[in-house]
C-alpha cells in the first residue's frame, strides 16, 4: 500500500510540475519584455525631461493656431465651389424673357445643370425661329437648338405653334 501511495504522490508531484512549467515560462518571458521596454523607456524619459516647458503665453497661441488651421481647412473645402464657373442667372433669365408676348408665349422652363429646356407657343414657325435667334444673339447661351415644333390649332384662343427648345448656358469664371 505504501508503494501505491508513494507512486500516486510522485504522479501528482510530476503533474503539478508539468502544470507550473508553462506558467514559469510565460512569467519569465514577461519579465524579459518588461526589462526590454524599460530600457527603451529610460532614454525617452531623459529626452523628455531635457525639453524645456513651453512658456504660459504659448498655450493660447497654440489654441489660436489650431482654430486658424481648422478655418483654413474649411476654406480649402469651399474653394472648388467658389472658383467654379457660374451661370449669370439674371442675365440668362433676361434673355429668356426677351420676346414679344403677341408672337411667343413661354409655357414651361426646366433647368438641368447648365442646360435649359423651354416650352412654348408661337403664332407661326417664323416667330419660333426669331425667338431662337434672339436667344443666340443674347450671348448668354453657347448653343440653342429647336427640339420640336408643330402646329396644334385644336385649342381655340391659343397660339397655334407649339415648340420645345434646349439652350446651353454659357458659364463664366467667378
Amino acid at each position: 500500500m505504501v508503494t501505491k501511495l508513494s507512486t500516486v504522490l510522485w504522479l501528482i508531484a510530476a503533474a503539478l510540475l508539468l502544470a507550473f512549467l508553462p506558467l514559469w515560462l510565460v512569467a519569465s518571458n514577461l519579465r524579459s519584455e518588461a526589462v526590454r521596454s524599460n530600457a527603451t523607456l529610460v532614454p525617452l524619459r531623459q529626452s523628455l525631461a531635457g525639453m524645456p516647458t513651453p512658456a504660459p503665453e504659448i498655450g493660447p497661441l497654440q489654441e489660436s493656431l489650431a482654430r486658424v488651421r481648422a478655418q483654413a481647412t474649411q476654406v480649402q473645402a469651399l474653394q472648388a465651389t467658389l472658383t467654379a464657373p457660374r451661370v449669370d442667372w439674371p442675365a440668362a433669365m433676361t434673355a429668356i424673357a426677351d420676346y414679344d408676348p403677341n408672337q411667343v408665349a413661354l409655357v414651361s422652363i426646366a433647368q438641368s445643370g447648365a442646360q435649359a429646356t423651354l416650352g412654348g407657343r408661337a403664332v407661326d414657325h417664323a416667330a419660333v425661329a426669331g425667338y431662337v435667334r434672339t436667344l443666340e444673339d443674347s450671348g448668354r447661351f453657347s448653343r440653342v437648338v429647336l427640339q420640336s415644333s408643330r402646329v396644334n390649332a385644336s385649342e381655340p384662343g391659343t397660339l397655334p405653334v407649339e415648340f420645345i427648345l434646349s439652350a446651353d448656358f454659357k458659364v463664366a469664371a467667378p
